[in-house]
């Protein structure tokens, strides 16, 4: 009876060490916390604040959402297969990397566009499919417009300039694949509007929670 009850209590032991290690990994290979480190989200997402990502909606197959608060990869970063890697070894070899093996420049950008929307910018407002979305969360009227392809483009705040569809005349259509991004800090950040259409393969994950220096969850799709 003694050697029943020690074995049950080694096996209750065993079972909340595989449960802790298992939430453990999870959360390691599922969340991802990320500072702030520029104002072109500002106000949603400001300089310095604390923000965490779920990494997994992608990974599977889900649809992109208009209106999504994402980090990815942008277009003129050289990145590698393992960061954008979708297999379960990979993702568990980039969680437990250290941070330094893993850190290619990222960005946090909302979702304006996804395939087949049209895109157009005019009236300091921004049209998808000829509808104009509204944006309270924008810091100010957007100063910029776009119409045709050929407008896309102009000076990079890293510096040089980056016309993606010189001479283009067709509208502003997102292709299959791709999105169209663009920070809430319009007239200050470099997004689709220079640089173009974003491959889906780059984004890494959807915004949840601003957790420092305050705790909001953030809202949207």
């Amino acid at each position: 009876m003694r050697d029943l009850k020690i074995l049950i209590q080694v096996l209750l032991v065993l079972l909340c060490m595989t449960t802790v290690m298992a939430i453990f990994l999870w959360m390691r290979c599922s969340i991802e916390g990320r500072r702030v480190t520029a104002g072109n989200m500002s106000p949603t997402l400001n300089e310095n604040e604390k923000v965490l990502f779920d990494m997994t909606p992608y990974r599977s197959g889900k649809p992109f959402v208009r209106g999504q608060i994402i980090l990815f990869f942008p277009p003129y970063v050289k990145i590698g297969p393992k960061e954008i890697s979708r297999d379960p070894m990979g993702i568990l070899d980039k969680a437990f990397a250290p941070a330094s093996l893993h850190q290619p420049e990222s960005s946090i950008k909302r979702v304006i566009g996804v395939p087949g929307d049209k895109i157009e910018v005019k009236d300091g407002a921004v049209f998808v499919n000829d509808v104009k979305l509204e944006e309270p969360y924008l810091k100010e009227p957007i100063k910029y417009e776009l119409h045709k392809l050929k407008d896309l483009g102009g000076e990079l705040l890293s510096g040089g300039a980056v016309y993606p569809f010189p001479g283009r005349d067709e509208p502003i259509v997102v292709p299959p694949g791709y999105l169209f991004v663009l920070g809430d800090n319009r007239n200050s950040s470099q997004d689709s509007h220079l640089w173009g259409f974003l491959d889906s393969e780059r984004v890494l994950g959807k915004a949840i929670l601003i957790f420092y220096p305050r705790m909001e969850l953030i809202k949207g799709p």
